[in-house]
Order: C-alpha cells, then structure tokens, then sequence
C-alpha cells in the first residue's frame, strides 16, 4: 500500500484479503460488520467490530476475513505509531 494513502475496502461475508505492510506499519479500523485479522509473524490473531482498531509497527504479511455473519468495511492507512 502506498505510505501516504489511505483505503477503505469492503468486503462481502467470507471474502478474505492480503495485504503487504511496508516498513511504516499500518493502522487498520474496522468500521462496519465483524473482522478476523491475522499478521504473518504475530502468534495472536485480532477479531475487530465496528469502531475498532489494531495497528502494526513493522513490515511483513496481513491478512483480513469478513465473518460470515455480514459484509465488512475497513479503514487501511499507513501507521502513525500509536
């Protein structure tokens, strides 16, 4: 993902999408329906609702479910270190 942009993306009911997180991090903000999220080296997986948020400090691999239980969208943008 480009470093300065931001992206929402939606994503129907069991839709999975890759992600490659470059040296900044990323910052990703559920916003509407229920996430599974996953980063490539992170032994902890996430599952986020609206208003919710996980960042990543560090490069690698994310990857990012909607649950079967609705749509979801999100808000991926570069991560400002918080």
């Amino acid at each position: 993902m480009p470093k300065s942009a931001a992206q929402v993306i939606g994503l129907p009911s069991n839709a999975t999408a890759g992600f490659a997180v470059g040296w900044g991090g990323v910052r990703m903000t559920c916003l509407s329906g229920t996430l599974w999220v996953t980063f490539n080296d992170d032994p902890q997986d996430y599952l986020l609702t609206a208003g919710q948020h996980v960042v990543r400090r560090s490069q690698g691999r994310l990857v990012v479910e909607a649950t079967a239980k609705s749509p979801a969208r999100f808000l991926l943008q570069p991560s400002d270190g918080r």
